[in-house]
């Protein structure tokens, strides 16, 4: 999903690349950034765009894991939390870092949810809403009576989910059902 639309309420939904020709080409190309920027130990967090005819173009790097749950999605998919990973790099402990290992038959995923209102919640989701197998992360940042403005920022979640699929159908069914239950069970008193 765009993620340019957060101010109109589109949730911010991603998920991990099924082992392809694609997730291959996109591997090597980050690999090839990081040997242009002469980077030894680290994570970097890569953006960039595949366009119709099938090319990479760089958008940016940086020299941090990704934000808006990326972190625990890329743990759920591969066993490593790369927040984890940073500071045992920096530490010179690198020894301890788990070696990643793609979970077999799973396709990691997130949702995080944003709403297109202001003003005072009325009714909230809870997290005993969202206890299925397939959910790893379940972040609910609302309340009753608590105030919330539209979303300003793409990672201004009322609640974020991480949570697994067998493939990309399933991911597709599943973020919708999840988006549809929580936004059933939030409601605002607008000013």
């Amino acid at each position: 999903m765009s993620n340019i639309d957060f101010g109109a309420g589109a949730p911010f939904v991603s998920h991990m690349l099924e082992e392809s020709e694609l997730d291959r080409r996109i591997v090597e190309y980050s690999c090839r950034v990081n040997r242009v920027l002469q980077l030894q130990d680290g994570v970097t967090h890569l953006e960039c765009f595949v366009t119709p005819e099938n090319e990479i173009v760089f958008c940016e790097v940086a020299l941090r894991p990704g934000g808006g749950g990326i972190v625990w999605m890329v743990e759920s998919q591969f066993g490593v939390n790369l927040n984890r990973a940073v500071i045992l790099l920096a530490a010179g402990e690198s020894e301890l870092l788990p070696a990643p290992a793609r979970a077999p038959n799973k396709l990691a995923g997130l949702i995080g949810m944003r709403s297109n209102l202001s003003g005072f919640v009325e009714q909230a989701p809870m997290t005993d809403q969202f206890r299925d197998r397939d959910v790893r992360l379940n972040q609910i940042d609302v309340e009753p009576g608590v105030f919330k403005a539209i979303a300003a920022h793409c990672t201004d979640f009322l609640g974020l989910f991480v949570f697994d699929s067998n493939d990309y159908g399933h991911f597709d069914a599943r973020w919708r059902q999840l988006h549809e239950q929580f936004h059933s069970n939030l409601s605002f008193k607008c000013i």
